[in-house]
Formats: C-alpha cells, structure tokens, sequence
C-alpha cells in the first residue's frame, strides 16, 4: 500500500509543519503592508540596471541605501523582467520560511552533536521551542514581508551561525562556508559586521585560551586532554580561514570609498551621529520597548546560570549570546530606530528563542526531579502562556494603525498616486524636494532634493540625530522647481497652513519659500486612525 508522501513528511517533522504554517498565517496578515524606506533601494537598483550607475541622482554619488547585496539583487531582478516591489516581499517571506528550516535542522541535531543531557526526547517539544517562538514573533513576521532587506539579512546571518555550530568538530568545509555567509551578511548590511565579528573573537578564544569545557561535549578523556589535543575542535590553521571574509570584504571597503567619497554610508551621518546623551537615551528606551513588547525573550535570563557553566559552554549558545549583547549596543549606541515592531533585534530572534528554549527546556527538567506532580511544571507552562497572550496584545496594538491603513489603501497608496501623476504632468527635467525620499520619488523619476538628508549629504552632516537634520536655507538656495509638503488640515487661528512635521513649518515660514513659491496641486492623505492631513505640491514661479 503507497503512503501519502505528504502525510509521511508531517508525521515525521511535525514541529517543522506547525511553526512554518503558523508563520505563513501570520505573514500573510501583514502581507501587502510596506513603508516608504523600502522605495530608496528600488530607485537605486533600477539606476544601476538601467545604466545610471548605483546612484539615486544620476550624476550624484551618494550611498543613500544601506544593504548593497540585496540592492545588486533587486537590481538583477528588475534586469530579467521582474516587478522588484512585489519580489523585495516575496524574498522577505521565502527568507522567514528558510530561517525556520535552518532552524529546525540544527535543532534535531543539536542534542547529539554536543552531548547534550536531555532527559526529553528528541521529538520533544521543548526541543523545538524557538521554533514555536520564532513563528509566533509579530516582528518576524512583520519584517518579512515589508519589502526590506531585514528577513534576507536574518536568513544571511542564521546560515553563517548553522554551518558553525551545527558540529562539535569545526570543519574546514563548514569553516569556509561560515566565511561566506559572514561575507553576504556583511555585504547586505553593515550591522552584519556584529556576526563576524562574533565568531572571530570566539575563534581566537578557543585557539589561544582553551579551556577545559569551553565545547560541549562530555567526554573526561578529552576534558582531560592537554590543550593541543583540545585544539583539534578546530581546523587547523582556522585564523587563515577569516582571510575569506577580510580580503573581499576591504576590497568592497575600498570600492565604495573611491566610488563615494565615505568610508561610512551616508545613511550613518544621517541617523546615528546625534548628541551621545540623547541617543543613548533613544537606544535604551528603544530596548525597553522591545522587551515590554516581547516579554518571553526575558526567559532566556533563567538559562544564564546554567548557560555559563563550564560543561554548558557550548558554541551556538556563547556565539548566539554575544551576538544578543553586541546587538543592543549597538542599537544604544545608533539611538534605536524610528519604525515600528523592533527592527533591529529581528537577525537576533532566532538566537534569542534558542536561549530561551535552553533556559526553559533546563528549568522545567530540574523541576520535574524533584516536582513528581509536576505542579511548578505546570505553573511555569502557564507563566509562559500567559507572557505569549500578553505578547500577541501588545504586537496587535503596535501594528494596528499599519495593518487598518494597508487594507483601507490610506497609509502610503496616496504616495504612490502623487508620484504617478508628478510623472506624467512635470517636466521630465524638473527638480523636486520632499522629505519622503521613497515612494514619491521612485514613481515620478524626477530628480530629487532630500529635505532630511538621507541622500543628501550635506544634510546628513548636520549637527542633530534622525530627523533633526534640516535646513530650509540649503534646500531654497538649490532652487527645486517644485517642493512637497506635508501640513495639517485645519490652518491656525490666522489662517495659516501648520506643516505636520518641523521642518515643513520651517520651509513654509521661510521669506523666499512664501515670495517664490505656489500651490499646484494637493493629495489628500491618512486616515482616522493616523490623522488626516494633505500634501501640497508647490511650483517655483516663473519669473516675469
């Protein structure tokens, strides 16, 4: 009798199944949402494939993007055909489905590779907590499909951490192909220099200071062992191997200065050089939001004692901890971010539940010795549910204004509308400013003025942190035959016009803005939830 090869598979990887169905459910709740940020890249790969160099104005070469693999990508996409705003998502989305996957597999492994003491068994589902965690995550979910590069970079970074941990004995393969993941990883953002990093100074520990238990296994022989007998864990001559990584990588560093002029993106001046005090005051309060918004990642503290420990030293726990540590000073030290459901600690999710399984999966095995009703077993089961429904709460009410306006078609689809018409009424040679240097500017084409500096980098090296950076004396100087604003829908008492952010209120009360400028058009904009408001579109008038 022939079995149903899909009924076979489900029964055999069941906690494989259930998290990558729950994953596909949740992203397909966002699915179709998408935020301005993503429209940078797109305008820079089309120039790139069209010939225009990796420039967002023709002729200008500043580094406005800040994940060069994935725009060469979109660039190739956009090469053969392909619509890359609906392919940036669907990257996102087979991205999450490919974490999962490595996941999964180095977990099955993870028990018997390192010898580890489980008294659960393999199948278990303990074992394959992070899984669970990771498909229920509203930020994972949510940044997979949001058209940025976030679900790629975290499928990069997770590759480059499987072929490292996933055997006791680091291979001089699985050494290589690390190196190469670390590479893409870096190339597709410049926080992936976090992992690399990592995994180096990890390296350099084990061969210069090995210590008895630093792997996991449990074997006394070799913990007894001299420490060259212990050194065979690790290829010989694994310090050579980082060359892989170092030399494309200082290539690619010195392409992009003399192609730039920076050895830093221009995004970096323009969001992460603010006051000190005031960014670390933005980092911190960043963090705590995602910990209020993610409570269970806090389970992860009941594994540190046991974590620690000399026969727990394991590689995929130490590397994934300091990855979590360099992370969050790093968010300090760049002031967090301004977009919704905690971007930045997305690539760390996966190492975050692997922690929080282990600190889980150990209290609830020391418990059970000495618990035989399994009461606190069942406390902590609840605990953990409870913190899950609370999570679920809070990733419904961080992303319900996002979720409303992209099923009403109010939250950006207005953009696109203005930039479609911008192209079809203005001058094909016309100059615009705006402080949206996404969607506007990727539908009209025209060549762009960026208000707040992201490319821009004159703007971006102004005294000020994320969207402190303004001058409406350098944006009139350059003389943009029309200017996008953003003001509220009710005037002031006077009857004036209120811009909706700072730097439109500086634009409009500026002298030459008001002698030299007229509305066009309008487009109205938001919702009842954000706020309604309008954009205007004012001309430079012609001169009599």
């Amino acid at each position: 009798m022939n079995k149903n090869p899909l009924r076979v598979w489900l029964t055999t990887h069941p906690h494989l199944a259930v998290p990558l169905l729950v994953f596909c459910l949740h992203a397909f709740y966002y699915f179709g949402w998408s935020l301005d940020d993503p429209y940078i890249s797109y305008r820079y790969a089309e120039n790139l494939a069209n010939g225009d160099g990796l420039v967002f104005n023709p002729g200008e070469y500043v580094e406005g993007y800040s994940n060069f693999l994935f725009t060469l990508l979109l660039a190739l996409l956009y090469k053969v055909g392909l619509n890359i705003v609906d392919f940036s998502r669907l990257i996102g989305f087979l991205s999450g489905i490919g974490t999962i996957f490595l996941l999964y597999y180095f977990l099955r492994r993870f028990p018997a590779e390192y010898g580890s003491k489980r008294t659960g068994k393999s199948g278990g589902m303990l074992n394959y907590l992070a899984l669970y965690l990771l498909a229920l995550s509203g930020p994972f979910a949510f940044w997979a499909v949001s058209g940025m590069e976030t679900g790629f970079y975290t499928f990069l970074a997770v590759l480059a951490w499987f072929y490292f941990s996933k055997d006791r004995r680091l291979s001089g393969r699985n050494l290589v192909l690390t190196q190469i993941f670390l590479l893409a990883a870096a190339l597709t953002r410049p926080d992936g220099i976090i992992f690399a990093g990592t995994i180096a100074l990890f390296l350099f520990v084990a061969r210069w200071f090995p210590r008895e238990g630093w792997s996991p296994e449990h074997d006394e022989n070799l913990a007894a062992a001299p420490a060259s007998a212990r050194q065979g864990l690790l290829p010989r001559g694994a310090s050579l191997y980082g060359l892989i990584f170092l030399i494309p990588f200082i290539l690619y560093t010195y392409w992009r200065y003399h192609y730039y002029g920076n050895l830093l993106p221009n995004t970096f001046y323009a969001k992460a050089t603010g006051e000190a005090r005031f960014q670390l005051t933005d980092g911190i309060a960043y963090i705590i939001t995602f910990f209020k918004s993610n409570g269970h990642v806090l389970l992860f503290v009941a594994a540190v004692p046991f974590l620690l420990s000399p026969l727990r030293l394991a590689r995929p726990l130490l590397t994934g901890l300091l990855i979590i540590i360099f992370t969050i000073a790093m968010i300090i030290y760049c002031g967090g971010d301004w977009m919704p459901t905690s971007r930045f600690f997305v690539p760390v999710l996966p190492f975050l539940f692997f922690l929080v399984q282990e600190g889980v999966r150990l209290v609830w095995e020391r418990v059970s010795l000495r618990d035989p009703l399994y009461k606190k077993r069942d406390l902590i089961a609840l605990l953990v549910i409870a913190i899950l429904a609370g999570n679920l709460y809070f990733e419904r009410k961080e992303t319900r204004l996002w979720v409303y306006g992209t099923r009403t078609g109010t939250l950006y689809q207005q953009y696109v509308d203005m930039g479609k018409w911008m192209r079809a009424i203005l001058p094909p040679d016309s100059v615009f400013a705006g402080a949206e240097a996404g969607i506007i500017p990727y539908y009209s084409k025209l060549r762009f003025i960026d208000m707040l500096g992201i490319v821009d980098p004159q703007v971006a090296k102004l005294p000020g942190g994320l969207h402190e950076k303004y001058s409406a004396d350098y944006v009139l100087s350059r003389r943009p035959n029309y200017i996008v604003l953003h003001v509220h829908l009710q005037p002031d008492r006077e009857g004036n016009l209120v811009g909706y952010y700072p730097w439109t209120g500086e634009i409009l009360d500026h002298p030459e803005f008001q002698q030299n400028y007229t509305v066009l058009h309008r487009f109205y904009c938001g919702n009842e939830l954000f706020g309604r408001n309008f954009m205007l579109l004012y001309e430079r008038k012609t001169p009599k």
